[in-house]
């Protein structure tokens, strides 16, 4: 083989230009890899730059390295990294404005209820107020007493005692008043008022006015329940003693309370009598003659000499006593219109406008009979229907006929 002659430097850039653009340089046997291109020496016009030689082999000649320097480019953002990073945003002024709301309604609840305080002590205090001037012209004549030397060898706990024991005595009489006063208006006509007793008992603990409860049991019965007895007592002192009052700073006590009402209920007393007719003038229209007096009672006409006789006997048929009150004997009926009839009741004769025995009350009269409630005593009513000649027994509860009747 022919050697050839060593490259010279026009040869060297020739061949530099006929190398491409895109191709890496390669190391020579014996040399290292490339090196970068240092950042601070970039081309100005980002197209290709020269390198120095490196280090080769002695005897030989180093090959300039072609290096393609590209400037940096900016890619978009994608579209779905947008939306997730403002669903983010969103998500975290969310978050913030809820606990801001939760922070102001737990101010509004704390605000409410110290409201409801506020009105609660506002309510004790004038509660308190009122007791105190109730006690102001009591206190006053208490001073005025001391003044003049009424008081000087009393203990303070008498005193305390005393005025507590008169306070409790006033507002105890302001009950009895208030509760047991008579219902002065009449009910509806044909309704009668009965009054049935009751009694109530109970038990409560407290440390303050004991007249207080019975306010309060009593306020949902007022206008039906009328206050006939009241009694309190401390269970620790037994029934005897009536407890006036706790004073403040004594430690709780079971109070027992015994209330007797009055239960006032209506009840159907009859049909009421039809208003008069208005006055006018008296037509006498002309009319069949009236039938014979014994053909008008009811029951057969021969019962009508034992009528006379009733009648003939005295206002009661006999002396008035424990029999009269105790046994109703219907005589005898006469009936014309509902509200013109006369019964013959023991002998003494009753009218719509009469006043009945005191143990009995006529409920409505036909012209077969009467019906008539009897007490039998002071909780129990009997409604009894009766006809001429029978009588009825209230102990017994039995109706007898008379076998003489005809």
């Amino acid at each position: 083989m022919i050697p050839r002659p060593p490259a010279g430097p026009l040869d060297l850039e020739a061949r530099a230009g006929d190398l491409p653009l895109s191709a890496e340089p390669r190391p020579l046997p014996g040399e290292s890899a490339p090196l970068a291109a240092p950042e601070d020496s970039p081309a100005p016009d980002g197209s290709l730059a020269m390198e120095g030689s490196t280090p080769s082999a002695p005897g030989t000649m180093a090959l300039p390295r072609i290096v393609r320097v590209l400037q940096p480019r900016h890619r978009p953002v994608s579209p779905l990294v947008r939306l997730l990073g403002l669903s983010f945003l969103a998500g975290a002024a969310l978050a913030v404005a809820g606990v801001a709301h939760v922070k102001a309604e737990a101010q509004r609840a704390r605000i409410d209820a110290l409201h409801q305080t506020l009105v609660r002590e506002r309510a004790s205090v004038a509660q308190r107020q009122q007791e105190l001037d109730a006690l102001r012209p009591l206190a006053a004549r208490w001073q005025q007493g001391r003044e003049n030397g009424l008081f000087a060898t009393a203990s303070p706990d008498l005193l305390i005692a005393t005025t507590l024991r008169l306070a409790e005595e006033r507002r105890l009489g302001r009950l009895d008043w208030t509760w047991d006063t008579p219902q002065r208006e009449e009910p509806a006509p044909g309704l009668a008022r009965t009054v049935r007793p009751l009694t109530l008992t109970g038990a409560a603990l407290v440390d303050g006015d004991i007249l207080s409860l019975i306010d309060a049991l009593l306020s949902d019965g007022q206008g039906h329940l009328s206050l006939a007895r009241l009694a309190l007592w401390r269970e620790e002192t037994g029934p005897a003693l009536p407890l006036a009052a706790i004073r403040a700073g004594q430690p709780v006590a079971l109070v027992a309370f015994e209330a007797r009402l009055n239960a006032t209920t209506l009840e159907h007393a009859g049909a009421p009598a039809p208003p008069p007719p208005p006055p006018g003038p008296l037509a006498v229209p002309d009319l069949p003659p009236a039938p014979a007096p014994a053909t008008v009672l009811v029951g057969n006409p021969a019962e009508l000499p034992r009528l006379s006789q009733a009648i003939q006997a005295g206002p009661w048929g006999r002396p008035p006593g424990w029999r009269d009150l105790a046994d109703l004997g219907l005589d005898g009926l006469m009936w014309a219109a509902p509200s013109a009839w006369r019964l013959w009741v023991n002998g003494k004769a009753l009218g719509p406008g009469d006043a009945p025995p005191p143990h009995a009350r006529v409920l409505h009269v036909t012209p077969d009979g009467a019906t008539l409630a009897i007490s039998r005593g002071p909780r129990e009513t009997s409604v009894v229907r009766l006809r001429p000649g029978e009588t009825y027994h209230p102990f017994t509860d039995r109706i007898e006929r008379d076998t003489k009747a005809p």
